[in-house]
């Protein structure tokens, strides 16, 4: 044994928590040779404990950050006050003018078929000489949301359909003016089946 290793045993002999005056059994012994077995041949479970999580408190006061963040911008969306209403689009159209001159072809899906302007829709108001329609449908030239026509006068020759509120028409239209001579009526299902071949 040299000097080095003197000086190791030295050391390591301080740190040994066993007294120096303790008695110790040669590595060659019975008694050592059965606590190695037991060692060798014993596993005991010790549970890791984790290492302490110094980026969870920054990472949840974050989340909870997002969370309220979140919760804020959704607040704001449902307020009523604070979403626009969507813009309601309406055609306004005038009753067909009284021509005791004018003739009228024979009514078909052909005829239809030539219209600029067709749909249908329920009649929701009429007031003042205005009837305001309701559109469902657009078959023909327009997008509108609602139509308004004014009604023909009482003493008109051309046969133009009276609207009646809480009820389906189907029309046509052309140069700004409801189109008289039959071309659309009160929805029945011939007529509905017409404008669908025609369109």
């Amino acid at each position: 044994m040299d000097q080095h290793d003197e000086q190791l045993r030295q050391r390591l002999a301080r740190l040994d928590p066993m007294p120096s005056a303790a008695p110790v059994d040669p590595w060659t012994s019975l008694r050592a040779h059965e606590l190695m077995e037991h060692a060798m041949l014993t596993t005991e479970h010790t549970p890791s404990t984790p290492a302490p999580a110094r980026w969870r408190l920054p990472a949840l006061a974050a989340a909870a950050a997002v969370v309220v963040g979140i919760g804020a911008v959704a607040t704001l969306l449902e307020r009523p006050g604070d979403v626009p209403a969507p813009k309601v689009t309406t055609l306004a159209l005038q009753a067909a003018g009284s021509d005791a001159s004018m003739s009228c072809a024979p009514f078909s899906a052909d005829v239809l078929a030539a219209m600029p302007v067709a749909f249908g829709g329920t009649v929701t108001a009429v007031a003042s000489g205005v009837a305001t329609l309701d559109v469902d449908r657009w078959f023909n030239g327009g997008t509108a949301d609602n139509v308004t026509i004014t009604t023909p006068a009482a003493d008109s020759s051309i046969d133009a359909p009276e609207l009646v509120q809480g009820r389906r028409y189907l029309l046509t239209a052309a140069d700004g003016a409801l189109s008289s001579c039959g071309v659309g009526g009160e929805a029945t299902p011939e007529l509905e089946g017409l404008f669908e071949q025609a369109f």
